[in-house]
């Protein structure tokens, strides 16, 4: 039993600390034991002697000292035998269930997820009984995740415990289906799962989720269609005059509204993709106490600029020349023209002044398979209607986006994301939104996008559409010149492929074509029509990543999932060796002990018989995690997929002697063992290749 206690608090433990080095501020745990020394049950209330004896913490945000009071006195092990019902799993949840309903109140907050995680050895005494129907209606009700991890029988086939066991199990993989049963919502991706798989998905940095954000408008805005953009351009601008009383007479009479020739409608734009990046060490404040502790305090650094004068005609990279400090009122500001200075005054700065409006105008319409796709750039945004859209403009935009899909077009567009902020040139690419809560039906018809106005409301046809908007170059952007000289062979030369060599490379490639991996395989699906918005889960808990490719519902295939769902080593490396550390230290961390004092004290301080420190058993371990089974862990998921096969072995070999591999080994060698004799040689003392003192 102690064993089993062990590995569940283990396991909790990583569970917490993976939300603590995150820092997010709106993630709080609360815990839950059950046969524990204590009592604090407020289901005694309501009603007294029926509920079992627990005691439920109210959520709160974790940090070093919490996990270590959590460590020391939260968790303990009752080693008397539990009464009836004491330790009953269904009555748990249920009291799990109500604080939850506490908590939020009378109005369900849509914004606040909740998630139960249920360890257990499936061993107690439970009734079932009444109870499966309550609690599935509560976590439909809050829509809260409930995952059951348990520990495999392991006392004998002949064990009397093992009826109990099973039935257990039993009962919770009919409750975890009822609850996967309901279509969208994070209760659909409860689950159940053995403690090795739970625990292999905490500690497994490819399975650990990203980092979940809030969205943050970064557009918001009009998109028209053949609008007249100067009339708009000089409306905007007189609109910002304030300086003159009447602009009136000089105000075009334009007015987009009935132009019968234009189409314009509000959108907001989000962020699709971004650059994610990590925090790497800081500087902090450390400052001994009396206690023998250390105490952290955070620093606010303050810059100073001073500016000098270097002599005349001195030359710009010499940082030796003399200088001399420059007075505050000899400082202007200056363009530079050439070789020339052009001062920056402020009639000149007011009339360089930006005079640009947020709008996204559609210059014109290109086939998307006529597009580069290497002219995309930067980060894209998604585009959907504006929240406070009128049923006009709901209509507009669906029925654009609609259109371009249709006819496999994307947009060509001027776009201002903000006032004053330069022109860029943009494409508008349309897609078909999918996400987990609502798993929208996608038909895969031509003419299902062109659905009349008055069936976009009914909930079998409904479609969400989305715009996703990739930068594109300017001429400026451009950045490689004419090369002097390109390698290449002719037909006629020695080194031309063969046409065997043509067929064994396309048989190579063939071979590698991880497409083949697809579980389903639907042409008349197209997977460049999709926005699948991010629907992994915060906890590192067994989920299945992506939308449910089924009968009715269509997202991407198998393999696309894949390569969209790769973990970037980089970052969740840097966290699982922070959780490493974390875990490691907890474990002899006593009341009062910062995390900065065990690590200082780690440097030198021997944990092992051997004399080994614990930095030598961590570099140790993170050694094995960048190369476990002989697998670097920089190297995407996707590669041990098509990198199997005798079929390829035997392609390999076929190449090498094909391309006769081992003479151009060998001539490499002898080839790299001349230039060896002929740097030596060049090494030579000088006295010796004069032939002085000789």
């Amino acid at each position: 039993m102690a064993g089993v206690f062990e590995d569940s608090v283990n396991y909790l433990i990583d569970l917490i600390i993976s939300k603590v080095v995150k820092e997010k501020k709106q993630d709080k745990v609360g815990i839950v034991t059950i046969h524990d020394t204590k009592t604090n049950n407020p289901m005694n209330d309501r009603s007294s002697g029926e509920w079992l004896n627990c005691v439920l913490d109210s959520p709160k945000l974790f940090n070093w000292y919490s996990l270590v009071e959590l460590q020391t006195s939260r968790f303990h092990l009752n080693k008397n035998k539990p009464s009836k019902d004491e330790a009953d799993l269904p009555r748990s949840l249920a009291i799990t269930l109500q604080n939850i309903a506490d908590i939020n109140g009378k109005k369900i907050k849509k914004t606040v997820k909740h998630s139960i995680i249920l360890v257990t050895n499936l061993l107690a005494d439970c009734s079932w009984e009444g109870l499966i129907e309550p609690i599935i209606s509560m976590a439909v009700h809050y829509d809260v995740l409930l995952g059951i991890v348990y520990f495999p029988f392991s006392l004998g086939e002949d064990n009397p415990l093992l009826t109990k066991y099973q039935d257990n199990l039993d009962n919770c993989i009919e409750l975890i289906s009822n609850l996967r049963s309901h279509d969208g919502g994070r209760v659909s991706s409860s689950f159940t799962s053995s403690i090795d798989d739970a625990k292999d998905c905490v500690r497994d940095f490819r399975k650990d989720p990203p980092k979940l954000v809030s969205p943050t408008s970064v557009f918001k805005g009009e998109i028209r269609l053949c609008c007249d953009l100067d009339s708009i351009d000089v409306q905007n601008a007189l609109a910002d005059l304030r300086n003159v009383s009447d602009v009136s007479e000089y105000m075009p009479k334009y007015k987009k509204s009935v132009d019968p020739f234009s189409l314009s409608f509000l959108a907001d734009g989000y962020p699709l993709t971004k650059d994610e990046t990590i925090a790497m060490t800081q500087e902090i404040g450390v400052k001994p106490k009396d206690d023998g502790h250390s105490e952290i305090y955070n620093l606010s650094h303050i810059r100073e600029h001073y500016v000098y004068e270097k002599e005349k005609d001195a030359e710009e990279d010499n940082d030796d020349t003399p200088t001399k400090p420059v007075r505050q009122n000899e400082i202007q500001k200056g363009y530079r023209y050439g070789s020339s200075i052009v001062p920056a005054t402020t009639a000149v700065e007011r009339q360089l002044e930006l005079m640009t409006y947020s709008g996204i105008d559609i210059l014109s319409f290109v086939r998307k398979a006529e597009m580069p796709p290497w002219y995309y750039r930067g980060e894209s945004i998604l585009l959907l209607p504006n929240k406070d859209s009128s049923e006009k403009d709901l209509a507009a935009f669906n029925l654009f986006a609609q259109s371009m899909l249709a006819n496999g077009t994307i947009a060509i567009a001027r776009v201002v994301q903000r006032p004053q902020r330069p022109v860029t040139l943009a494409a508008l690419i349309p897609n078909i939104v999918l996400t987990e809560r609502t798993k929208y039906y996608v038909k895969t018809e031509k003419q299902s996008h062109k659905r009349k106005i008055d069936e976009a409301n009914e909930e079998e046809n409904k479609q969400y559409y989305g715009l996703s908007m990739v930068r594109l170059f300017f001429k400026e952007d451009e950045k490689i010149p004419m090369l002097g000289k390109l390698n290449g062979i002719r037909s006629n030369d020695d080194l031309f492929p063969t046409e065997e060599m043509v067929e064994c490379m396309d048989e190579f490639v063939e071979s590698m074509d991880v497409d083949k991996l697809n579980e389903v395989e639907d042409r008349n699906i197209k997977e460049d029509q999709y926005v699948e918005l991010n629907n992994f889960d915060v906890l590192p808990i067994p989920f299945k990543k992506g939308i449910a490719q089924d009968s009715g519902f269509r997202s991407f295939n198998e393999v696309t999932r894949k390569i969209l769902s790769q973990n970037s080593p980089r970052i969740h490396f840097i966290l699982k060796a922070m959780k490493s550390l974390y875990h490691y230290q907890l474990e002899d961390a006593k009341e009062g002990d910062t995390l900065f004092d065990l690590v200082e004290r780690s440097k030198s301080n021997p944990v092992t018989e051997d004399g080994r420190t614990f930095f030598d058993i961590f570099f140790d371990e993170l050694d094995k995690i960048t190369n476990s089974g002989g697998r670097n862990m920089f190297i995407p998921e996707l590669y041990d997929e098509v990198k199997v096969g005798e079929r390829l072995e035997q392609l390999n070999e076929k190449m090498k002697a094909m391309f006769d591999v081992e003479k151009i080994i060998k001539e490499e060698k002898v080839k790299t063992a001349e230039e060896d004799e002929k740097q030596e040689e060049n090494l030579k003392p000088v006295e010796e290749l004069l032939g002085i003192g000789e």
